[in-house]
């Protein structure tokens, strides 16, 4: 059964170039984000930003609720220990660098652990071999909710 979600170095690399695009048009040191056109001095589309705005939060909502649903509480919680660990050592090494280095540094570190968080469910099943079936079959007493557009 672990061969229905093979991980492969393509597949890693298409969802890192995703979670690390996520961030990089969130912010990015190079001031073409979403944050430095929210926060410029014109108000013009204002609800043009406002739609790119729920757009970018529904996008990390999708993300954080995959991430947290196959590592929970205490996975999360070492994944932004990862996090800052990761980000406070690559900093370190860069310790002469410009803050426009130091930034994008960061970035791409948020990006990296984003994407492995996203690819876990895919890594444990290679692993283990095994489907998690709370989330591919509903229980019995709520098939009466399970709408078309769920997978069986």
């Amino acid at each position: 059964m672990a061969e229905i979600f093979p991980l492969t170095i393509r597949k890693f690399f298409v969802m890192w170039l995703g979670c690390l695009a996520l961030v990089l048009l969130t912010y990015n040191p190079f001031e073409l984000s979403y944050y430095h056109w929210l926060l410029g001095h014109s108000d013009d589309y204002f609800s043009l930003k406002v739609a790119v705005g729920v757009g970018l939060l529904l996008a990390y909502i999708v993300l954080f609720w995959i991430i947290g649903s196959q590592l929970g509480r205490v996975g999360v919680a070492t994944g932004l220990l990862l996090m800052a660990l990761t980000i406070n050592a690559a900093l370190e090494q860069f310790d002469g660098a410009t803050p426009l280095v130091r930034k994008f540094i960061t970035v791409l570190c948020i990006g990296s652990i984003l994407a492995v968080g996203l690819t876990w469910p895919h890594i444990r099943v290679n692993l283990a071999g095994i489907f998690n079936k709370r989330y591919l079959i509903p229980k019995k007493k709520y098939r009466k909710r399970w709408h078309w557009w769920h997978w069986y």
